[in-house]
């Protein structure tokens, strides 16, 4: 693989070709509002002082790397040459600026310096301040993680982010990228945390158990840092985009909005001339608006397995496997109805391999179940159990006491989550060969209008995942790519 601009035209015209069709099957949600916002927590995080701290760049980072979370007795600065080096698990950061202009070092050979710490899952942080050199940052990365698997990342999130910024990679299985503004400290010290339970903790699954509810929390995230450990082949494997925070500007004014998609594949297989895999999708959305006085026009997201099949599957050169679900079933929340008085929560509940089941809940609400299924497609030929359908989540906020619809708060948090648990993965070339399959393709999107202000602010995503089985004893599935067909945006 080599670094240049046509390269990112590629991926731009890839864009282009796969753009989403989407259809919708409806599940209503109602969510009637706090009179209080929820408030922000707190994510500060410091890293031991027995971490591994690369530097290159000048030595007047220290004080900001102290600032961040960083203990300056972890800190070492060191030439480009020196990283292939450096212990596993490792934190590499990058001055983009003192590197390039100052060490004349392009982005081909900070590509190749960075091979050996992706393949042993360091945390690489490139700081950029010009906000032009992001895209091509983040091809840097993608870039390294691909030579060192011999590999070919097809798609990575392009951010539309005006500011300096931080581009964070890790992985070794698959890959995560995220761009993080300078100012975000709270979001890159989630990576960190993120990033090092994977890498150096693990958490004990093997008890059955169905845990307190976890309120307002992304599901994803905690499943990734309390399980992660054991969900890399013990007892299935996770793959996630891993957080997300865009935001967008008006009048100086600051709104963000933050996803955040996973999939969990079970280990486990059952027999028969098509074998088939459990798997778990899961999604977390959160809009945080800058200003009061705002009215959702919509807020809805979607688990789209028709798009898959129809685009992906037996088209898409080397998808030769498909995934779907078990019809009708495991889909959460169900149908929301909002009784004036009465509160109760959105929720989901999650299995993870292993037997603990975490139960998530959303903002109060009342709450009643029902699905609506159409475009219902099953290839009886094949595998009759697994079907594909589009299934699409549509939240309002209202008043909890009249059910009338709620104005935004500022800084107010208005998350959500959904989940379907009742996933299969169809092993079409049989468990002795390789499968490789496109997840089913994760939306999201939103307008929140001000009425007091000329300005609508629109937000959105689209994901999906290329997994590939790999037969063996044992046997195990490996993530290819993370794909962002139509970007990630907000206005």
């Amino acid at each position: 693989m080599s670094l240049s601009r046509s390269w990112v035209l590629a991926l731009s015209i890839l864009a282009i070709l796969m753009a989403i069709a989407i259809t919708f099957t409806s599940q209503y949600i109602i969510i009637p509002r706090h009179a209080k916002p929820t408030e922000y927590q707190s994510t500060y995080f410091s890293l031991p002082t027995s971490a591994n701290v690369f530097v290159v760049g000048p030595q007047s980072l220290t004080k900001n790397l102290t600032g961040l979370g960083f203990p300056l007795s972890a800190i070492s600065f060191v030439n480009p040459s020196e990283l292939p080096s450096t212990p596993s698990g490792s934190v590499i950061i990058i001055d983009w600026n003192y590197v390039n202009k100052t060490l004349h070092i392009n982005y081909n050979e900070l590509a190749r310096a960075l091979e050996n710490p992706i393949g042993k899952n360091d945390l690489i942080i490139i700081i950029s301040k010009d906000p032009k050199e992001i895209l091509m940052l983040e091809e840097t990365i993608a870039v390294a993680w691909g030579n060192h698997y011999h590999s070919k990342v097809i798609g990575f999130p392009v951010f539309s982010i005006n500011e300096s910024s931080y581009i964070v990679g890790f992985g070794n299985n698959g890959l995560t990228i995220s761009v993080v503004p300078i100012n975000q400290i709270e979001q890159l010290q989630s990576i960190m945390r993120t990033w090092y339970n994977i890498t150096h903790k693990s958490v004990n699954i093997n008890t059955a158990a169905n845990l307190d509810p976890i309120i307002n929390q992304d599901p994803c995230q905690y499943i990734q840092v309390n399980y992660g450990g054991q969900l890399n082949g013990q007892y299935g494997w996770f793959f996630g985009t891993g957080p997300r925070q865009i935001t967008a500007y008006y009048d100086g004014i600051t709104s963000t909005y933050q996803f955040d998609y996973c999939i969990v594949v079970v280990n486990s297989m059952s027999t028969g001339i098509i074998p088939e895999v459990p798997v778990e999708y899961l999604g977390f959305m959160n809009y945080i608006p800058g200003f009061s006085g705002g009215s959702f026009a919509y807020y809805r997201a979607g688990i789209n397995m028709t798009t898959a099949w129809d685009d992906y599957y037996g088209v898409l050169n080397g998808i030769n496997s498909y995934m779907g679900y078990v019809g009708g079933t495991g889909i959460q929340p169900g149908t929301i109805t909002c009784t004036p008085g009465i509160l109760s929560y959105i929720s989901i509940s999650v299995p993870l391999p292993g037997g603990v089941t975490l139960n998530f809940q959303f903002q109060p609400t009342a709450s009643s179940t029902g699905t609506t299924d159409r475009n219902f497609i099953t290839d009886f030929q094949s595998t009759p159990t697994v079907s594909l359908n589009n299934i699409v989540w549509w939240f309002a906020f209202l008043n909890q006491w009249t059910c009338l619809p709620q104005s935004t708060s500022a800084n107010a948090w208005y998350p959500v989550g959904f989940e379907v648990n009742s996933g299969e993965w169809a092993l079409v070339q049989g468990a002795n060969n390789l499968n490789t399959v496109v997840s089913p393709v994760y939306w999201e999107r939103g307008v929140v209008c001000y009425g007091s202000y000329p300005y609508e602010n629109a937000f959105g995503s689209v994901v999906y995942f290329v997994l590939e089985y790999q037969p063996g004893t044992p046997w195990t599935v490996k993530q290819l790519s993370i794909n962002y067909p139509s970007g990630v945006r907000t206005t």
